[in-house]
């Protein structure tokens, strides 16, 4: 399916606004139809392998041969990443840092209920401050539509088919990276086994820290986000308005040949990432969650440097130093220093450049896509949540549950939305701002191109 298709799906399934009658939808608090029940302990050293998978707050950390729920379950984050949500179709094992809820612990459908809770805010629900903790009970009074259940698995068949579009994206763009790397280990061999300079060896200048915006400062400037190199490319739209106590040095601005750096801040997948930015981020502020390092570009290329900071080689240096005695990751300026970089010859790094450059245009062609999906996917799921789509033309097919048009002879009469509850979350200005626009009366019989 096209972004057209999906916009046009979208609009086509967002109920009229001038509908008159009740969809048999009634608001309930989570706790009158869910019950949370709680993981079972299962250290590491217990976990048998088989086919079940082990869940803890942050997705599958194992396998066992003997599964606690009854069948497919989601899982809630209780302790660590609080209120995170993932969904096992099989039978499962969710860890005591976990809820989770089968078929025994609901009337809802179970897929449908997945994707409610996403728009419940479970993760804002957390009161421990040394370690972040969802109470159930808390959960239990949160308010949403609770409509019938066959409109519930029209709603969860539809969301379903629109995350799957989105995730074949995803992974559409990882094979991209996977592309990249696979043509520089061709090209390069084993970097074990060529000649090697420490990082500040490759240096222009010394390494320099970002600056740190300031709530009550005076001096304004626009300072790029972390996200800006968390993405495997350069987001240069990834950017806001900060103030700061002093007026900002030279320093702290982007420069051409700047690799910035992530800090880390504790996450290992973060720690150390790092991209070249483009030319329209010249100039700008980087921020003190980023380290800048100035390469000496007539060493090594952009396209080399770039790619070959994220292989194994110097993802593994980076990791060992990073490691606190706490357990977290966090760079500074002396453990960059010292990561050796292999050097080959410079007509070879430039090869390797002109094929990366096909490469990387094609992943940023697909990121857009994939954020675009996105935002059409969260777009859908408010108006679900909202009780704004009409499913009044969906049959499901007792074979695969996939939704289809009806004729219009079949049509159901127009319905409308309950009263909405208080307890609603606001979607992002981005969805927002999509809902919107889809907001728009769909004449009666009008096909749906599912």
């Amino acid at each position: 399916m096209c972004d057209e298709q999906f916009t046009s799906l979208i609009t086509a399934l967002n109920r009229p606004a001038d509908n008159n009658e009740n969809t048999g939808s009634t608001m309930k608090q989570l706790g009158d139809f869910c019950d949370f029940k709680y993981g079972r302990s299962l250290p590491e050293k217990h976990r048998q392998g088989g086919e079940f998978p082990v869940y803890g707050s942050n997705g599958i950390v194992g396998l066992h041969n003997t599964p606690l729920t009854s069948g497919p379950a989601i899982i809630i984050g209780r302790k660590g990443s609080a209120g995170a949500l993932q969904f096992s179709d099989k039978p499962c094992c969710p860890i005591d840092t976990t809820y989770y809820v089968d078929r025994t612990c609901t009337q809802a459908d179970l897929k449908w209920l997945f994707f409610m809770l996403q728009n419940l805010g479970l993760n804002h629900l957390n009161k421990h401050v040394a370690v972040p903790g969802l109470n159930r009970n808390d959960a239990y009074e949160r308010e949403l539509l609770f409509p019938p259940i066959d409109e519930q698995k029209r709603i969860a068949a539809v969301l379903d088919k629109a995350d799957a579009l989105r995730r074949q994206r995803q992974e559409s763009l990882q094979l991209t990276e996977k592309l990249l790397q696979s043509v520089f280990l061709d090209m390069f061999g084993d970097p074990a086994g060529q000649p090697q300079s420490s990082l500040v060896e490759l240096l222009k200048k010394p390494l320099r820290n970002g600056l740190s915006p300031a709530s009550g400062g005076q001096f304004s400037g626009t300072v790029f986000t972390l996200s800006a190199i968390t993405r495997g490319f350069f987001n240069s739209s990834a950017r806001k308005e900060a103030v700061f106590t002093a007026q900002p040095k030279s320093a702290a601005y982007v420069d051409e040949a700047d690799f910035l750096i992530c800090r880390g801040n504790g996450n290992v997948k973060l720690c150390g990432q790092g991209q070249f930015p483009s030319d329209d981020a010249i100039g700008i502020i980087f921020p003190d969650t980023i380290i800048a390092a100035s390469i000496d570009l007539k060493k090594v290329s952009k396209a080399y440097f770039a790619t070959l900071w994220n292989q194994p080689f110097v993802r593994h240096q980076i990791e060992a130093g990073a490691r606190t005695a706490a357990g977290i990751f966090k760079v500074n300026q002396t453990i960059l220093e010292n990561i050796q970089i292999p050097v080959p010859a410079y007509e070879r790094q430039v090869e390797f450049g002109k094929i990366a450059e096909i490469i990387t245009r094609g992943r940023l062609a697909l990121d857009n896509s994939v954020q675009h999906a996105d935002n059409l996917f969260s777009s859908l799921q408010q108006l679900a949540f909202r009780g704004e789509l009409d499913l009044s033309r969906l049959v499901l097919d007792p074979a695969d549950d996939t939704p289809h048009a009806t004729e219009p002879a079949k049509l159901a009469t127009k319905t409308t939305k309950p009263k909405a509850a208080s307890s609603f979350l606001q979607a992002p200005p981005a969805i927002e701002a999509a809902l919107k626009a889809l907001d728009r009366t769909v004449s009666q019989g009008e096909p749906i191109p599912w």
